[in-house]
């Protein structure tokens, strides 16, 4: 049996229209109406060690070309682990992203050095500093699960020493969704 196309008013996920919405009510996410808030939240968890988005720095070079650089040369690879496990879920999506404002939820799971005891060092006041990691998330996500992250008008972040391999939980929602943390 052949899918029908969806039309603008019902859901890609889950089929609801605007006649008929989700259990407990429901809203739409983007101007298309083609994505409801109970679909809309997007959680994914990329393994890594965090690398902060410092500082950058341009210079011309003889030929006139302009060059941007990072001060980090291991924040290439951390956007690109950033970026992709957001493309797995933006395929998941049908390559649907936000385009009204979104909350960013980011817990970043760091190694605890073996020099600092737990009972020392409960949480990591050190590098990297937390306003830099979140640069370092939201960037490789512009594009990919938001149009811009100049949409991101609410952003709780976390550090926080894990036993494990590190990670960082990236969770996005539409504003006005309520935030509920779901392995995926």
């Amino acid at each position: 049996m052949r899918r029908a196309t969806p039309t603008a008013g019902t859901c890609l996920e889950c089929g609801c229209t605007d006649a008929r919405a989700c259990p407990g009510g429901c809203s739409w996410v983007d101007e298309t109406r083609q994505l409801c808030s109970r679909c809309g939240p997007v959680s994914l968890k990329v393994f890594g060690s965090c690398q902060p988005k410092g500082s950058t720095r341009t210079f011309v070079t003889k030929r006139g070309k302009t060059v941007v650089t990072s001060d980090n040369p291991g924040l290439r690879g951390w956007e690109r682990a950033v970026r992709t496990a957001a493309q797995t879920v933006t395929t998941r999506r049908r390559g649907y992203m936000f385009m009204g404002p979104v909350s960013v939820t980011i817990a970043f799971h760091l190694n605890r050095p073996k020099s600092v005891r737990p009972t020392r060092r409960l949480f990591p006041t050190t590098r990297p500093d937390l306003d830099k990691a979140t640069r370092g998330i939201l960037d490789p996500l512009t594009g990919v699960i938001f149009r811009d992250d100049a949409q991101v008008v609410e952003i709780h972040a976390t550090k926080d020493y894990t036993n494990g391999a590190p990670f960082a939980w990236i969770h996005v929602r539409p504003m006005g969704v309520p935030l509920e943390w779901e392995e995926s």
